[in-house]
């Protein structure tokens, strides 16, 4: 029977790095670029195929017990599948969680984002923990998953392809042959209120209320939506961040037990590959 390997993410862990840079090169596996189910119904006997979409353990902002919806279903449709998940230190993938947020038409602050004292966010600490999302892949799933860090895809890449050569199998590309370019381009401090301001405004997936349609496709197209804006107004202008180190301060501390026990899985891979 066909091999199948599913990266799910999580969202802002490297994914589109691999997904661009590293996937298409691997020799061995065919890559499922295409988000298409008729893809997967032209698997061959005996063959390797990968699919990455961080999608499939649900949207950037989703409640945890609907990521974790999303994994048990993926699971009933390919309990055989091998999955491969990364996973970044809370307070790095939370700021980054809520930039792209913003970049999708959300027009909250921070605050009303991710409140962890009062709890009156619209995501909760429950929602960024990592150890369920883990725990719902090893009850879905027949095998093991792998786990990645986004701290080792961003400076030891070596190992991770070594990790993922010895999980997926095939042969990875030498390091010489990635592009190191940078992608998902976030927004700054001043371009980010200005964003909130229009996002509250116009119509999109995260406001069915808005009026004005900003976000329409040949705007898009043309560069012209608010995101392509404040995007290039990041790159050109203006570059204070969104988010300072006191809007984070002892967010690490929070999931200090949860991200420890994320690493432990993560040296347990490691280890092997040694």
């Amino acid at each position: 029977m066909p091999q199948l390997f599913i990266h799910i993410g999580l969202h802002k862990t490297g994914t589109t790095f691999l997904q661009r840079e590293v996937f298409p090169l691997w020799k061995g596996v065919n890559y499922l670029a295409q988000d298409k189910l008729e893809y997967l119904t032209r698997m061959r006997e005996g063959e390797r195929y990968l699919l990455s979409r961080e999608g499939l353990s649900g949207v950037n902002w989703a409640r945890s017990a609907d990521r974790i919806r999303s994994i048990e279903n993926l699971g009933r449709l390919f309990p055989q599948a091998r999955v491969i998940i990364s996973f970044r230190q809370h307070a790095g993938y939370i700021a980054s969680s809520y930039n792209q947020y913003l970049q999708r038409g959300g027009s909250l602050s921070f605050p009303e984002y991710f409140e962890p004292v009062g709890g009156g966010g619209l995501l909760k600490i429950e929602d960024f923990m990592y150890r369920p999302k883990l725990e719902a892949v090893r009850r879905a799933f027949v095998h093991e998953p792998l786990v990645l860090l986004h701290s080792d895809i961003v400076s030891d890449l070596p190992l991770v392809l070594s990790l993922l050569e010895s999980y997926v199998g095939g042969r990875a590309p030498s390091v010489d042959a990635i592009r190191n370019r940078r992608h998902n381009q976030s927004v700054s401090y001043y371009p980010a209120k200005a964003l909130r301001y229009l996002n509250a405004r116009s119509q999109s997936a995260l406001n069915a209320e808005g009026r004005w349609p900003l976000y329409h496709w040949r705007l898009q197209r043309l560069g012209l939506d608010p995101r392509s804006i404040c995007q290039a107004l990041s790159r050109r202008l203006f570059t204070r961040p969104l988010l300072v180190a006191s809007d984070l301060d002892g967010v690490d501390d929070l999931f200090a037990e949860d991200w420890a026990y994320i690493r432990d899985q993560a040296e347990t891979w490691r280890s092997a590959v040694s």
